[in-house]
């Protein structure tokens, strides 16, 4: 019976999460309001104040779902018994992918960054499991970047938390121009190249730079 009532409210809670990121893609987060949501739903605004605290309580989890899914997906690369150089390039590789795929919840993103969405008024409970999700990413690619070091394969002077921080801001710079304009080409030395042309010399500068 437990069992049942959480599958239930569970389900429920999905339901608000993706009614609300249809609202927060088309009204924009500040135009955003649980009104909205509740009327959308037919349900009293406090039943959504039952999961969710705040909008911000929303966009954090809807965060959280999207890098649980991707990362659930990039764990199946980091098992493969490869190389940390071949692992790195195979995770970068596949994260592109992966955002290429979703790139509405990417542009959703960048809306985001541009909002007033408020760290502060997240609740604790969503805090927590947003540092849980993102120390997974960088638990998973510094140990990588570790054992390349312990094998010599990469420079030991480097730092694998600070060089996946970079890797990971410097990563979503590009994505973003691809997904932003995907019929762009990018001047080099040797010419035109594609986005994703570009995205694969990105990646070798990377293992070129860490290389040892």
């Amino acid at each position: 019976m437990k069992r049942r009532k959480k599958d239930e409210e569970d389900l429920r809670k999905e339901e608000m999460l993706n009614l609300a990121y249809h609202f927060f893609l088309d009204k924009g987060f500040e135009n955003f309001s649980m009104d909205d949501l509740a009327k959308k739903l037919g349900c009293a605004r406090r039943s959504i104040y039952t999961y969710f605290k705040s909008k911000n309580d929303i966009y954090m989890a809807l965060y959280i779902r999207n890098s649980k899914v991707k990362m659930e997906k990039l764990q199946e690369v980091i098992r493969r018994e490869k190389s940390p150089t071949e692992t790195l390039i195979d995770f970068l590789n596949a994260y592109y992918i992966l955002s290429l795929e979703q790139k509405d919840f990417v542009k959703f993103q960048l809306k985001m960054d541009s909002s007033d969405f408020d760290w502060n008024q997240i609740s604790e409970d969503y805090q927590k499991e947003y540092v849980i999700a993102s120390e997974e990413y960088f638990g998973i690619l510094t140990g990588l970047m570790q054992k390349g070091i312990d094998m010599g394969l990469f420079k030991n002077d480097i730092h694998p938390r600070v060089m996946f921080a970079e890797i990971m801001f410097s990563m979503r710079g590009v994505l973003n121009r691809s997904i932003l304009f995907p019929d762009q080409t990018y001047v080099i030395k040797k010419g035109l190249v594609t986005a994703e042309e570009f995205f694969q010399i990105y990646i070798k500068m990377i293992i070129d730079g860490i290389r040892k």
